[in-house]
């Protein structure tokens, strides 16, 4: 993979890992930034409960069951661990866990900020500081931000392997970021193939003019050992019928969503949830600011593109392009197969390509010194910062409100209640909200209700109500006991709706 640069000796001079103080302030800036604005201490929501809750358990023994629980998550296995180190040292708040993400963010901008260009590095700090895809997962307890640094540690390596000669240095940065890609999500694999193949075609194709180093050599049979043990891994937890959990599988919108997220859209739009319910015809009251974003950021990547091109020449350019094609198809192909819902989450590794790629579109730009173009990089910058604003901070774009609707729970069983839970078990546990599984009531916990088929009685006083396409798909209590019985709505969370029993029907109807 080649990205415009100097020619390899100016680039020794320009692009290598020593950088002075000045240029290496937007660094440390952004990731300032990050850590004080983009980290939030709101309620976790499902996915993150779900991590947080194996991070808080105190000992191995407690942490090893949680991952087994669900096979799928052997498949994060060396992201929970590292979580749940992280828990020991900095507390179980939803702000420290969160703050896990700002390591792993500062390694994936840094892997590019020292690789590229000094040119570049201004641009790229902008892009990757006010990036929303980036704001959204920084603040977000999964690891799509570990597979983010994995990732830019591969294709950074990769880069300057192509454009200034081997490095042994450089060549561990692309093989531990591969690793460290395909040890956070198994989405990173078919990227990890594939980069691979570059740079087999990168050692290979001096030979025999320059042999490949012995270094080589020894370097991959090092990272081959975790390499291999992942892999063996996946196999264990695909055979142990590990399996995407969505609630619905992947579509035409879900696949639009794709470049909606990665290219920065989703703060200026609606929240999910809107999304989901109201399709394409939800965007319609956020047209202007998208469509002002969509011009600009053309503007940028098109001048990218045409700077790249100058640079490794058209034939190069379009064979890089189809070959990192493959990743993309095979994503989409491994939805389709699971029945997972793809988004944008599940393309991560291709924000580690798009950053640079928009770092030298901002570049080429501005040095035009055409005003139009200006405008455009400046269009840019404010609408991809506005869109990362709206996302911490909006209404719409809020968590699911787990930590709220425990509190609610939990008030009304201390008060003598029935309290019926239909959301997510490991919100509840992570919030201290006691649950009960079974046919008999118990007066001290809430009622975990999972056979909606024959709903127990007696019937609840309060039903704590999420998400109804995850947890009441054949609308059983939402159709036949909450539209139908005598409750009405008393309370809307993000994400919840809190249903009560009216205590003057329940005295007529109940003896």
């Amino acid at each position: 993979m080649d990205a415009p640069a100097p020619a390899p000796a100016q680039a020794d001079r320009q692009g290598g890992t020593k950088a002075s103080a000045p240029m290496g302030l937007p660094f440390f800036m952004i990731v300032a930034v990050m850590g004080l604005c983009a980290v939030s201490g709101d309620s976790l929501w499902i996915d993150e409960a779900h991590c947080a809750v194996a991070a808080i358990q105190p000992g191995f023994s407690g942490w090893l069951r949680c991952l087994l629980e669900v096979p799928s998550d052997v498949q994060m296995s060396v992201y929970f661990f590292q979580l749940w180190g992280w828990e020991k040292i900095a507390g179980g708040g939803e702000w420290m866990l969160r703050l896990n993400n700002l390591p792993w963010f500062a390694l994936g901008v840094g892997a590019w900020f020292f690789a590229l260009p000094r040119a570049l590095r201004l641009p790229l700090a902008l892009v990757a500081g006010l990036s929303p895809f980036l704001w959204y997962y920084v603040n977000e307890l999964r690891p799509y931000t570990m597979v983010f640094a994995g990732s830019s540690m591969m294709f950074a390596g990769l880069y300057r392997l192509g454009t200034a000669g081997f490095s042994r240095g450089w060549f561990w940065c692309f093989g531990m970021g591969s690793v460290l890609a395909a040890a956070a999500s198994s989405t990173a694999i078919p990227w990890v193939g594939v980069a691979g193949l570059a740079m087999g075609f990168l050692l290979f194709r001096r030979r025999p003019a320059v042999p490949i180093p012995r270094k080589v050599y020894g370097i991959t049979g090092i990272l081959a050992v975790p390499g291999l043990f992942i892999i063996g891994l996946y196999a264990w937890s695909f055979l142990q019928g590990a399996r995407a959990a969505s609630p619905e599988p992947s579509s035409l919108g879900s696949l639009l969503f794709v470049p909606y997220e990665l290219l920065g859209f989703v703060g200026l739009g609606p929240g999910r949830g809107e999304l989901r319910a109201g399709g394409v015809m939800s965007l319609k009251p956020y047209l202007p600011l998208i469509g002002v974003l969509a011009v600009s950021l053309a503007a940028v990547l098109i001048a990218g593109i045409g700077a790249l091109r100058k640079h490794v020449g058209g034939r190069r350019l379009l064979a890089g392009s189809a070959l990192f094609v493959l990743p993309v198809i095979a994503v989409i192909g491994l939805g389709l197969f699971s029945g997972l819902r793809t988004t944008g989450r599940h393309f991560t590794p291709a924000l580690a390509l798009l950053l640079p790629l928009s770092a030298v579109g901002l570049n080429a730009l501005w040095a035009s010194r055409k005003s139009a173009y200006r405008v455009a990089v400046i269009g840019f910058l404010i609408c991809w910062a506005g869109s990362s604003v709206e996302l911490r901070t909006a209404a719409r774009h809020k968590k699911d409100n787990y930590r709220e609707a425990t509190r609610i729970a939990r008030e009304a069983v201390e008060g003598g209640k029935q309290v019926w839970w239909l959301a997510d078990p490991c919100g509840a546990e992570y919030y201290r909200l006691p649950l009960a599984l079974g046919e008999e009531a118990e007066p001290s916990k809430a009622r975990r209700i999972v056979n909606l088929e024959t709903l127990p009685s007696p019937r609840p006083d309060i039903v704590v109500f999420s998400r109804a396409d995850v947890y009441d798909r054949s609308e059983t209590v939402a159709a036949g006991m909450l539209a139908s019985g005598p409750y009405h709505p008393v309370r809307t969370l993000q994400g919840f709706v809190i249903w009560e029993r009216r205590a003057e029907i329940r005295t007529l109807n109940q003896p």
